[in-house]
This record gives C-alpha cells, structure tokens and sequence, in this order.
C-alpha cells in the first residue's frame, strides 16, 4: 500500500503553486525596479570611470609637458649661468622659475596619483555592483519562470 495518495499530492502541490502567485506577482516587479535601478547606477558608475580615465590621460600629457619644461629649464641655467657670476635679482628670479616649475610638476603628479585611486575605487565599486546584479537577474528569471509555468 503507497504511503501517499496520488490524488492528494497533486492537489497539494497545486495549492502550493496557487499559493506562490500572490508572492511572485510582488517580489517581480519589486525585482525589476531595483535591477533597473542597479543598472542605471551602474552605467552612471561606468560614465564616471571613463571620464577617471580621460582626466588620468589628460594628466599624463601635463606632466609629460611640466617634465619636459622643468628639464629646459635645469639645462638653460646649466648652459648660461654656470660659471658665471649672477646678480642677486637674477639668480632669485632663475630660482622663482624652477620653483614654479618644479610645484607645477609635483602638483600634477599628485592629482595624477589621486586619480589613479580614484579609478581603482570606482573599478572595484563597479565590480561589486555587477556582483550584485548577476543574482539578481537569476532571481528575476526564476520569478519569470514561475509566472510562465502557471500562465498568470
């Protein structure tokens, strides 16, 4: 004699699915709001990473060119001053250049520097958006399923 009856499982079961429509028909919509939500601010995210990399890339021919005038420099006062005897005013303002050129060059490796962390922060936080995201979509096609499996 079968422990169960066949009749009673089925009906059961179709209890249990008429049951699940109130919960899928809810958490659906909620699902798809919130991974809408996630991807716009993902996108956003990425927006702001490519506009990371554009300054990063902008910064670089800043401080190629600070680089470069700071070298013309050194080797300008190397070529005309060295041996020579300067007067005070003009060594002071020979200084005052390179210094300004030298603070140029520093304060672009800086922000350079900052935007290198900034993109690495960004990169990361977009990773683990995506990570958010990925079970979400299988939860949103488990939800799909269920309410094409009981043609709601």
């Amino acid at each position: 004699m079968p422990l169960y009856n066949e009749d009673e499982t089925e009906e059961n079961h179709s209890d249990d699915k008429n049951n699940l429509l109130p919960t899928v028909k809810t958490l659906l919509p909620v699902r798809n709001r919130k991974l809408k939500r996630l991807e716009n601010e993902l996108r956003e995210q990425q927006l702001i990473l490519l506009n990371l990399k554009e300054r990063l890339r902008t910064g670089e021919e800043k401080l190629s060119a600070f680089r470069e005038e700071y070298k013309k420099c050194l080797e300008e006062f190397s070529l005309y001053h060295t041996g020579v005897v300067l007067l005070q005013e003009q060594l002071h303002q020979v200084l005052r250049k390179e210094s300004r050129i030298r603070e140029k060059l520093l304060e672009q490796e800086k922000e350079n520097y900052e935007t290198v962390i900034e993109i690495d922060s960004k990169e990361t936080f977009i990773e683990e958006m995506k990570k958010e995201i990925q079970p979400l979509l299988r939860e949103i096609e488990k939800l799909d399923y269920l309410m094409n499996e009981q043609d709601f």
